[in-house]
């Protein structure tokens, strides 16, 4: 029982639970991100606030438009002011990832 508490401690809770809401928000059939956004799963992420940021990066990084609304609501980022004409909250492009990643590098993650 003592190596299963020693493991326990290093295991961190907050990754944990942002794992599990990450999959709830993301098992719907819904395709509108503004309703999937407006699921208790995904409110409850953005509710995790910066422990969330890594996890919402790499989804982001890897082809999921879904937590942009998430990581804006999160960092502050307004997207009309920092990346001109592009529906930013819907659209999975290369220049949306770049956006992220120079975020992310500029700001420690």
């Amino acid at each position: 029982m003592s190596k299963i508490n020693k493991f326990n401690e290093f295991v961190d809770q907050h990754e944990i639970i942002i794992k599990k809401l990450i999959e709830e928000a993301e098992s719907t059939n819904k395709s509108d991100l503004y309703a999937i956004a407006d699921r208790e799963p995904y409110k409850k992420v953005i509710e995790m606030g910066e422990y969330a940021i890594p996890f919402l990066l790499e989804k982001v990084i890897n082809g999921s438009a879904l937590w942009n609304i998430g990581l804006c609501c999160i960092t502050g980022v307004n997207y009309d002011n920092n990346v001109d004409n592009l529906n930013f909250y819907h659209i999975n492009s290369d220049e949306v990832k770049d956006f992220w990643k120079k975020w992310a590098s500029e700001n420690g993650y």
